[in-house]
Parts: C-alpha cells; structure tokens; sequence
C-alpha cells in the first residue's frame, strides 16, 4: 500500500484552520515519496506538526504536504531574517536596487 502524506498529516493533530495540500517531487515530479520526519515550529512556539517525505525515484527531501503559501504567512513574522531588509549591499547596491523595482 502506498503512502498516503494527506492522510498521515490529518493523525498529527493539526489545527482544523490549516488546509494542507499534497505536492510532487520538487526535482522530478514524482508523486511517490516515504515518511521522513515530521518537524514543529520551535523558533516561534506556533503550534503546527510538518511532514517531510524523501522522493522514491531521486531521493529529495522535501514538506508534503504543505500549507499553501497564503496560510505560512502565519509562521513568519517582520523579525524573521529573510524579510530584513538590507540597506547597504556594497558595489551591489545598484544592481540590488534595480533588481527590486522589477
């Protein structure tokens, strides 16, 4: 019987608000995938059980399922260090600056 990450993440007792949805093999499109770990937020302390399956045909980890990106908006916040905005970046300012107006 294969695995079924949709209704494993639903045993993990999830919030009802959160609408998971199964994705492919970010690498190969492969749909299959085998149980890899399931990972909490411990940054934040938000509740929230994530599953991590490892692609059967190439072998990449990835979350499946996984929050669509309206909903993980939620887990990150203005402190977190992707969404810092850098004012200097060197003799790559320029280049950064133009790279944002697009």
């Amino acid at each position: 019987m294969e695995f079924q990450p949709l209704s494993f993440i639903k045993t993990l007792g999830n919030s009802p608000r959160f609408n998971f949805e199964e994705v492919t093999c970010y690498v190969c499109g492969h749909s299959q995938g085998e149980k890899f770990l399931i990972g909490e937020d411990d940054l934040t302390g938000k509740d929230g059980k994530f599953l991590y399956v490892k692609c059967e045909a190439c072998g990449l980890v990835y979350q499946n399922p996984r929050l669509p990106v309206e909903e993980i908006k939620e887990f990150y916040d203005g402190e977190y260090i992707a969404h810092r905005k850098k004012k200097d970046w060197g003799m790559l300012t320029p280049l950064y600056e133009w790279a944002m107006q697009k």
